[in-house]
């Protein structure tokens, strides 16, 4: 500061410029402070003047938003624009600042915030002092037909989104595209791949999609070529259909796309799949099986099955993670599902049924080190393996190995799945057989936990069924079977009370 000071003093006119004492300056509050007229040579709040020309600001690699500010401002800490679209504007027209802070407080969108190519390298993020998630971003939906969407990246790279309250939107709170047009599903044209997206940090809440053709849609929607996009520590909640959407194409035209590098680490995913139906917790599709590796890993999900009362589909099944037409490269690993508050009993029809896992014609897909609550009630099943309808894949390398499956009820478990069963892992004629072996089965009552499939060899041929746990309290922790990190959702969020695991009921 010392250096800079001096080479102020020496731009100045003959007469010296009083340069002030930084710990003097006035404080920043959420709505910003008015500056005054800037003098030659002039350190303030607003930013750093030579002959009233800004040279700086309180960050000069960023602009400021705030619910206070306003757009004539210069997107200064101190005097920040009003409006998500105006930053947009000034990032665009900027060769260096690619940063926007938001501060606290709720911006209520009327229409999306729309992140295209020329948007590429941009960083939406929450202001530290405000702390994580105190800007909201609101879309005002209380219903499917209400309301808008908050964020799409629409062949934009490099994008990061940090830290935001996202809620009420009418489909998605961030809507990822690129190659070809989606029409169908909110992107009529086509743009570039959009790739290396993060979306971190945020909780995401309240969404009232209604089914997209095929495809559950909620909370994060990704289609087409959009690749190694990092979704982490996001809290998602309250949704009508998946938690998150992953899907490589819809229309039959399309062809080649895939998301290869998805990464879905760290996040609290709770009461979604609350009315569509047919969905997931995580939903991915990967009909040209190209989109290798994907790692789901540290996630927790709870309460992840809808009432079946009110779906809106005629499959009422829901599941944890849903790998649907050939999702392939998968590994998930060190995640929590927790218990589910509305178990859709798997008799009743050949697609119904609540299920941890459920593979259409999956490759590769690796199921290791994770807890999976089972619940009070015998039919809610371990993994389903069924081929794609679109597709006569054999469904080769798929593993599930090392897991822990709890349950607390009497008698048998009753699990059926693709209209096979009762078995714990459903398998389809004509699949290559999955790799079962040394999980953990446990039941907290008097009944049993199942360990078998239907097809030879198809069983868990290393069962371990006479060890108890240990799992404790509200996120199943004290096992040294299996090593789950924790930490899910942004820095110091706290899990909500929900559906309370079975060993406690």
């Amino acid at each position: 500061m010392k250096r800079f000071a001096a080479l102020l003093l020496c731009a100045c006119t003959a007469t010296a410029q009083v340069i002030p004492n930084p710990a003097t300056f006035p404080a920043i509050v959420v709505g910003g402070a008015t500056g005054g007229s800037q003098g030659a040579g002039t350190i303030n709040a607003t930013g750093i003047y030579i002959n009233g020309v800004a040279i700086g600001t309180g960050s000069s690699t960023a602009f400021y938003v705030s619910p206070y500010g306003s757009d004539s401002n210069p997107g200064t800490l101190a005097q920040p624009f009003l409006t998500l679209a105006k930053a947009q504007t000034a990032m665009q027209g900027s060769t260096y600042t690619k940063t926007t802070y938001l501060r606290g407080g709720t911006y209520s969108l009327t229409t999306p915030l729309a992140l295209v190519t020329a948007d590429s390298g941009e960083t939406w993020s929450y202001y530290a002092p405000d702390g994580y998630d105190a800007p909201i971003l609101d879309g005002g939906s209380s219903s499917s037909t209400t309301g808008y969407n908050l964020i799409t990246i629409d062949g934009a790279t490099g994008i990061t989104i940090n830290g935001l309250t996202m809620q009420n939107f009418e489909v998605f709170a961030v809507g990822l595209h690129g190659g070809p047009a989606e029409s169908g599903v909110f992107f009529p044209n086509s743009t570039s791949a959009a790739n290396n997206t993060t979306i971190e940090n945020c909780i995401i809440q309240n969404g009232y999609a209604a089914p997209q053709g095929a495809f559950p849609i909620d909370a994060i929607f990704q289609i087409g070529t959009v690749t190694n996009t990092t979704i982490a520590n996001n809290a998602i909640l309250n949704q009508y259909g998946a938690g998150i959407t992953i899907i490589d194409k819809s229309a039959a035209t399309n062809q080649g796309q895939n998301y290869a590098g998805l990464l879905i680490k760290n996040n609290a995913i709770l009461y979604t799949n609350t009315q569509q139906g047919d969905s997931g917790a995580i939903y991915l599709v990967n009909r040209f099986q190209n989109s290798s590796p994907s790692i789901i890993t540290n996630n927790f999900i709870r309460d992840y099955q809808g009432v079946a009362s009110t779906g809106t589909t005629s499959t009422p099944r829901d599941i944890a993670f849903y790998l649907d037409d050939g999702s392939q490269g998968v590994t998930i690993t060190g995640n929590v599902v927790g218990n589910t508050g509305h178990v859709v009993n798997s008799y009743l029809g050949t697609n119904s049924g609540t299920s941890i896992l459920w593979t259409n014609g999956g490759n590769n897909i690796t199921f290791s080190g994770n807890i999976a609550d089972l619940s009070t009630s015998p039919q809610i099943v371990d993994a389903v393996y069924a081929p794609a309808d679109f597709s006569s894949k054999s469904m080769s390398g798929n593993v599930v190995t090392g897991n822990i499956f709890i349950g607390k009820w009497s008698g048998s478990q009753e699990t059926w799945g693709a209209g096979i069963g009762p078995h714990a892992y459903p398998e389809s004629v004509g699949i290559v057989v999955p790799t079962i072996s040394n999980n953990l089965y446990y039941n907290y009552g008097s009944g049993s936990l199942d360990t078998t499939g239907n097809l030879t060899n198809g069983s868990d041929v290393s069962p371990i069924t006479s060890t108890n746990p240990n799992l404790s309290g509200a996120t199943y922790t004290g096992s040294t079977f299996v090593t789950i990190q924790g930490g899910w959702g942004p820095p110091g969020y706290t899990l909500p009370s929900g559906t309370t695991p079975s060993y406690s009921q």
